[in-house]
């Protein structure tokens, strides 16, 4: 099987220090939080899980892409020992694992935020990149891009619409039953609620995991049409 190994144009290896590691240190990770869902109608356990992120810093200069590839197009550099926010791990689209001369081979990716050019980007770099994630395997406490988690519609209603709450409006529905509704019940009566569809999914999505609402390529989709419960989030490049 073919294996994948960065050059310097691909990784900045100049930047590598005099002793690198043949092998990474365990996590010792950021909790994440789970945002606060404490509105009628809806709970931490239902609709939104936990947004998960850990901070960590940049084991040596590497290129963000656009994609889980060395092959893939490259957004810019990140400088060794910077700091940086991963989100979530997926695996190389590439045919063999990547090799970092010095840290080592894996076959994970991390989709993180960091700053490119004084400018706060999101990408996906290497795993060997990240100081504190375990070597070859996945981070518990990361989940996979292509399963965020749950979607926060508790914390979204507000956002988009005011003075609003989240509601399974129309259970009947299924996972197409929720809808924003006003806080004051004059106001629903005269202006009814808002119904959750899918443009609105998808951009809940964006809403919990994007942090600074920039789209990326989130996507909102459900486990089972008829149970309004498995509403969830996923990343693909």
């Amino acid at each position: 099987m073919a294996t994948t190994i960065l050059t310097h144009d691909q990784v900045n290896v100049d930047s590598v220090p005099s002793s690198p590691r043949r092998t990474k240190r365990i996590a010792t990770f950021l909790a994440a939080t789970a945002l606060a869902l404490g509105v009628a109608g809806i709970s931490a356990s239902t609709a939104a899980a936990a947004v998960v992120a850990k901070d960590s810093h940049t084991s040596f200069a590497v290129n963000m892409r656009t994609a889980p590839s060395v092959s893939a197009p490259i957004i810019g550099t990140i400088p060794a020992s910077a700091p940086m926010v991963i989100y979530c791990q997926l695996p190389t689209s590439d045919s063999g694992p990547t090799i970092v001369r010095g840290f080592g081979t894996s076959w994970l990716w991390d989709f993180v935020l960091a700053r490119v050019g004084g400018v706060s980007v999101r990408g996906v770099i290497t795993d060997l990149a990240a100081n504190n994630t375990p070597y070859q395997v996945r981070d518990p406490s990361l989940p996979d891009c292509r399963n965020l988690g749950g979607i926060d519609l508790a914390g979204f209603c507000p956002s988009m619409a005011g003075l609003t709450h989240i509601e399974l409006r129309w259970p009947a529905k299924g996972a197409y039953g929720w809808a924003c509704v006003a806080n004051n019940p004059a106001a629903d009566f005269a202006f009814g609620p808002i119904p959750m569809d899918d443009v609105l999914f998808y951009r809940a999505c964006v809403w919990t995991y994007g942090r600074d609402h920039d789209p990326g390529s989130f996507y909102a989709y459900y486990l089972d049409r008829s149970n309004p419960y498995t509403w969830r989030c996923g990343w693909r490049p």
